[in-house]
Parts: C-alpha cells; sequence; structure tokens
C-alpha cells in the first residue's frame, strides 16, 4: 500500500478504510475535520499532520476528540496547523516526539505534559490566542532543562507575558519569535528584532495611555496610528514580478514577506494590507483583545481585514482601505456596513459555524 501521505485523509469514512493497513503507515496527512478515533490503530505513525486541506470546509457540527493521539507512542513528528476543532493537546505518552508544531488553531486552550517530550528537538508554536498563558511558564522551565531542544518560535504575541527573568533564558537559549501571514505562512523574528519591535511599540502604547484614559479612545487612537502607513507598492510590485517569474514562498524564510509583517509595518511605516492587520492585532492584543484576519475581496482584489469582539460587539476594522480614502469609515463597523464594500472569502472552514466557541469570529 502507498504511504497515506500520498494520498491525503479527507474524512472518517476513509481513515476506516485504511484500518486494514494500519501497520504499514508510517506518515499520515489528515483533514482537520476528519473524527480521529480510529486513529489509535495506526501505532507505527512516525508523522501525523492535521491541517485544514482543502479550499472550503464547512460542516455544521465537527467534535473531534484529541484523546487517541496520546496513543501514537512511536510518534516523531506532530504537525497541526489550521485546525479549529482542538481544545485540548495530551502529549505525555509521546517520549520519541521530536518535533512538535502547532500553528493557527483557535480553540486550543492547553497542551499538557510539555515537560516529558525528552526528546523533543524543535518546538514551534504560534497563532493560538486563547491558549492558558500558564503554559508559557512550563515553556520556559522546558527551554532552560532540556538537552535535545534546538529550535523554539514561539508567537510574537507571547513575548509580553514573558518576565524579564524568563527572557533571558529564552534569549540564552537562542528562541525566536514567529507571526502567521496568510493561510500557510510565517514571519519570523530573532530575539533582537522583537526586542527593538516591542519596544517601539510600548513607546506607542505608553504615548498613547499617557493622553487617554477611555478605553474606546484608546482603542480608536491605536487603529489611527496603524492606519497612517504608507502603502507599499514598489515592494508589491517586486514581489508580484518574484512570483510571476517562478519565486517560490519559504516557510522559514522572511524573503518577500516584510511587508506583511508587523515588524516592517512599525519599524518602516511601510506595509500592504496583510502588515497593517497584523500590527493593529499587535496592538490589541495589548489592550487583551483577540483580532482575527478576514480574507475578502474589495474591488474584486484580495484583500485583508479584520474583525474582534469587543464588549460583546462583532465589529469589523480595514485600517489599509481607510489610509487609502484618508478616512476611518471602516473603523469599528458592522457586518452589514462592512458587506457594503467588502466580498467575505472563506479560504478554509467558517470559524462562525462552530458551537459552544466563545469567540467566534475566526474567518482566516
Amino acid at each position: 500500500m502507498k504511504n497515506a501521505e500520498d494520498f491525503k485523509i479527507l474524512n472518517s469514512y476513509q481513515l476506516s478504510q485504511a484500518i486494514p493497513k494500519a501497520k504499514s503507515y508510517t506518515k499520515m496527512h489528515l483533514s482537520s475535520i476528519t473524527m480521529l478515533d480510529d486513529i489509535v490503530n495506526f501505532s507505527n505513525l512516525k508523522e501525523l499532520n492535521i491541517s485544514a486541506m482543502n479550499s472550503l470546509e464547512l460542516y455544521e457540527k465537527i467534535s473531534v476528540d484529541t484523546l487517541p493521539l496520546v496513543h501514537l507512542e512511536n510518534l516523531e513528528k506532530l504537525y497541526i496547523e489550521n485546525d479549529d476543532h482542538i481544545s485540548k493537546l495530551y502529549l505525555g505518552r509521546m517520549k520519541k516526539l521530536k518535533s512538535l508544531f502547532v500553528s493557527s488553531c483557535h480553540t486550543l486552550n492547553d497542551i499538557y505534559d510539555l515537560k516529558h517530550l525528552e526528546n523533543l528537538e524543535e518546538l514551534i508554536i504560534y497563532d493560538v490566542p486563547n491558549i492558558d498563558k500558564t503554559l508559557l511558564n512550563e515553556l520556559v522551565e522546558f527551554v532552560k532543562e532540556s538537552v535535545n531542544l534546538r529550535n523554539v518560535l514561539v508567537d510574537i504575541n507571547f513575548f509580553n507575558y514573558f518576565n524579564n527573568k524568563q527572557l533571558k533564558v529564552l534569549k540564552e537559549n537562542s528562541v525566536r519569535f514567529v507571526e502567521k501571514l496568510g493561510l500557510y505562512d510565517n514571519y519570523i523574528y530573532s530575539f533582537k528584532m522583537m526586542e527593538d519591535f516591542n519596544k517601539k511599540v510600548l513607546e506607542i502604547y505608553n504615548f498613547i495611555h499617557d493622553r487617554y484614559k477611555d478605553f474606546d479612545d484608546v482603542l480608536f487612537k491605536e487603529y489611527q496610528f496603524v492606519k497612517n502607513t504608507e502603502y507599499d507598492y514598489e515592494a508589491l510590485a517586486k514581489r508580484v514580478d518574484y512570483t510571476e517569474n517562478g519565486g517560490k514562498f519559504y516557510k522559514y524564510c522572511n524573503r518577500y514577506k516584510a511587508i506583511n509583517s508587523s515588524y516592517t509595518t512599525l519599524m518602516k511605516k511601510r506595509a500592504v494590507c496583510e502588515g497593517y492587520v497584523n500590527l493593529l492585532k499587535y496592538f490589541y492584543n495589548l489592550e487583551g483583545v483577540n483580532l482575527y484576519p478576514v480574507t475578502c475581496y474589495y474591488n474584486n482584489q484580495f484583500h485583508v481585514a479584520a474583525k474582534a469582539l469587543i464588549n460583546g460587539v462583532e465589529l469589523y476594522f480595514d485600517p489599509e482601505l481607510d489610509n487609502r480614502f484618508n478616512n476611518h469609515n471602516n473603523y469599528g463597523i458592522s457586518n452589514a456596513e462592512f458587506l457594503r464594500n467588502h466580498d467575505t472569502c472563506y479560504k478554509r472552514d467558517n470559524f462562525d459555524r462552530f458551537e459552544n466557541i466563545n469567540e467566534r469570529v475566526r474567518e482566516m
């Protein structure tokens, strides 16, 4: 039988049909919508990839039990991306795990038994806004004590949750930071880049807070600061030329991706639409507000805006569009107002359809 990586498993039926030859599988790529009950049969798996693979995954009810993963004791690589069906991840019995990648799991709130992964060499975790922040304390201790760990990347929005002592440990162990871009990409920050970036953010943050005490005023002033960023037509043209001539993007290479990052948006005051959104996301995270990108079209062109749940109200934001027209017409508007000028598109599962989610605001 061909390895499972050669025919991606898109649903529970395909997974159950593979059971008779389960022992022959060492690699598997599952859709994030697949029920995992039968995964216990694939005990020889060394690599498991779980991600949204279809361009559109819309199901009325999805409930994935991640507990069966603990039975995969031979697993060496676990890769989970773009999966809004996991709330808890148990790792205690995966003693052979060497690589753990977790990205864009917005319902994930805890990862258990990280300290037991004594053979782990690579740890990458980002875009998990609802993760229990006590995990970050465990992460620092794990980085400090681990013998085999070589490559650690954590979300840029974790930076301000660490105290100075913890940051010193991370710096001494060459931990880098990472920001989600688009659907499957990222931008990498060295520790020095992260220090410089965060220092400047806090200077602006403190400047605004010294002058404005009302929460709504603070959010607006931060939005206004982000909005006053120059759109980088020149860098965008260079990237378009690169891709049209066969250029490829690589997940851990920053080339041609800087204009989508909050780093370049802040430090050079130049960006494209996603850069505006990512910097606004960083500011709003400091205010305790989870802001999410929204993939959409404006005038038939692909575009990125944002939305957030603020004081129980779902609001939309488009700082790049407001920069373009020098107004604030897209600040904190309703869904109905947003849809007057934007056509939303779903690159993957529509987060708003899931039940029992506290913040149903995910669209990208």
